[in-house]
């Protein structure tokens, strides 16, 4: 027969069972959000490079007069683009 103190026991052994796994649910979303974090963070500084590194290629295009007079499709494409991050 189980006495009271077993009942306590019992409850207290769940009770830390289920605060156990809460800790581990809440840490490891905390790891994963670090996580996610970390790699939009990445993203955005690729995204910013490669802006850079594109504006600069295209910069000896955008200096010649052609540039805003053509109709290429292309052009038409990137020059909105390019005015809009000269004038930044």
């Amino acid at each position: 027969m189980a006495t009271v103190w077993d009942n306590v026991v019992a409850s207290a052994s769940k009770a830390m069972t289920q605060a156990g796994t809460a800790t581990q649910t809440a840490a490891t979303k905390a790891k994963l959000h670090a996580d996610i974090l970390l790699i939009d963070r990445d993203i955005q500084t690729r995204k910013e490079k490669f802006g850079v590194d594109l504006y600069a290629h295209l910069e000896n295009i955008t200096s010649t007069q052609e540039f805003y007079v053509s109709d290429d499709r292309l052009i038409n494409i990137l020059r909105p683009v390019l005015i809009k991050a000269q004038r930044e």
